[in-house]
């Protein structure tokens, strides 16, 4: 039984951590362009440079959820890519909501 809860603890402590490496290497995209000097008036180098943060956040989410990960490793890796893409689904959702929000009350005034 101790060997069961030490498994079910290191997985928690593996899937947290591919959850926090996600959001810090997410969040490196905020506060370094301002240091290298990237204007925020050109919006394509913007959404390029989200864009490679975006993916090398979830490349570091998962790798550390499936490096960490007691057993089962493809599974953690799984759980983490799955969270990502539910964010995703969730982001078009409410983004198509919110542009049919606005149109319906753009056209009724």
């Amino acid at each position: 039984m101790p060997g069961l809860l030490k498994t079910l603890f290191l997985s928690i402590v593996a899937l947290i951590g591919g959850v926090l490496s996600l959001a810090l290497v997410s969040s490196v995209a905020s506060w370094l362009p301002p240091l290298l000097g990237l204007s925020p008036d050109n919006n394509s180098v913007q959404l390029g440079w989200d864009l490679t943060f975006s993916v090398l956040g979830g490349i570091a989410g998962v790798s550390f959820a499936t490096y960490y990960a007691p057993c089962w490793p493809r599974s953690h890796g799984f759980s983490i890519w799955s969270l990502i893409a539910l964010g995703c689904g969730y982001a078009m959702w409410t983004a198509g909501t919110t542009a049919s929000a606005t149109a319906a009350s753009a056209s009724t005034a």
